[in-house]
């Protein structure tokens, strides 16, 4: 019980020097502004770099993260069983090493023609205006 004690007491005084030097820094920021305005700044932009990367990727970090998630899992199912003799977890860890790749290779290029990344021609869909194989009719002069 004595060095429970004794710990509660330094985590006590730990969190008055805390206080202490969120102090001092409080002083030193209201006394150089544009530290402080740098500081703000670069909150400011870092919350709309976030915000843009999660309002217009959000997809595609959800398909890494996941895709990233399998493969890692196979891979450990692969080791586990190798460890252990099994060739039943073996086969399974290796088709997770093998089968998540390949998920995330065509999500991606789905996500991509879905949401613009490719041009017109790549969705499939045909020339419009200004194609090679449109008529050119001759102009009335």
């Amino acid at each position: 019980m004595r060095w429970y004690r004794a710990f509660k007491r330094t985590d006590v005084k730990e969190r008055i020097g805390g206080r202490r030097m969120l102090q001092e820094l409080t002083a030193y920021l209201s006394q150089h502004p544009v530290v402080l305005s740098t500081i703000g700044i670069s909150m400011l932009l870092a919350l709309v770099g976030a915000w843009y990367v999660l309002s217009h990727h959000l997809h595609a970090l959800l398909i890494t993260l996941l895709c990233a998630a399998g493969f890692a899992a196979g891979i450990l199912v692969l080791y586990r069983g190798s460890q252990a003799g099994m060739r039943d977890l073996m086969a399974v860890g290796a088709f997770l090493a093998v089968i998540f790749p390949i998920i995330y290779q065509q999500a991606i290029r789905v996500a991509k023609v879905a949401y613009g990344g490719a041009n017109a021609t790549d969705k499939g869909h045909a020339h419009r205006t200004g194609s090679r194989f449109s008529i050119k009719r001759p102009s009335a002069s």
